[in-house]
């Protein structure tokens, strides 16, 4: 797409500060890169896609130094609909479920930091070792123990699990945050655009 121009609105971050005998202290600069985006989150050189991990239990993926990857031909961005497919590829972009990625993380990062961090430190670490676990912003689990609003939105714009189905969420509530698969593709055109 060709965009024209960029419009943005902005409030002065000093406007009670000019009056001040040190205003001239304060200051910043604002940039606005102009250029290509690499849709590459994870470089490797490959296009990762949520829907391209099989549900069928057959091989067709690959790994990389992330995770894996699906090595059939895209075909759609979209989820399959099989009972209990969401789970297989609704994993992030490193393709690895949270159990998978205890093992796959288990040489290279995981014994590395066991006994260097207290216990329950590493049982968090364990738990999720990419990170990539979503949470809604709203939940029974929050509501318990009374979280404030920055550690409710901490895990929202995380890809593993953000697009459960019916069968697994775990309020009475939709809880999803999007409806389609993450993909390394933004503009959509099947392509994996390396910068």
């Amino acid at each position: 797409a060709n965009i024209e121009y960029i419009e943005f609105w902005m409030l002065d971050p000093f406007i009670y500060s000019r009056e001040e005998a040190d205003a001239a202290d304060y200051g910043g600069d604002f940039y606005i890169n102009l250029g290509e985006v690499s849709e590459d989150i994870l470089r490797d050189g490959k296009k990762f896609y949520e829907s391209g991990m099989p549900v069928d239990g057959s091989k067709s993926y690959t790994y990389t130094q992330w995770g894996k990857i699906p090595t059939q031909s895209t075909v759609t961005y979209a989820f399959a609909t099989t009972s209990g497919s969401r789970a297989l590829q609704d994993v992030g972009f490193n393709g690895l479920t949270d159990a998978e990625e205890q093992e796959f993380y288990k040489s290279a990062y995981l014994d590395q930091i066991q006994g260097k961090v207290n216990q329950a430190v590493f049982d968090s670490i364990f738990a999720d070792p990419a990170r990539d676990d979503y949470h809604y912003f709203r939940g029974s689990d929050w509501d318990e123990m009374r979280a404030p609003i920055l550690q409710r939105y901490k895990y929202i714009n995380n890809p593993q699990g953000n697009s459960p189905d019916s069968d697994s969420r775990s309020e009475s509530y939709d809880t999803s945050y999007k409806s389609t698969p993450d993909v390394e593709d933004i503009n959509q055109d099947y392509t994996l655009n390396e910068y």
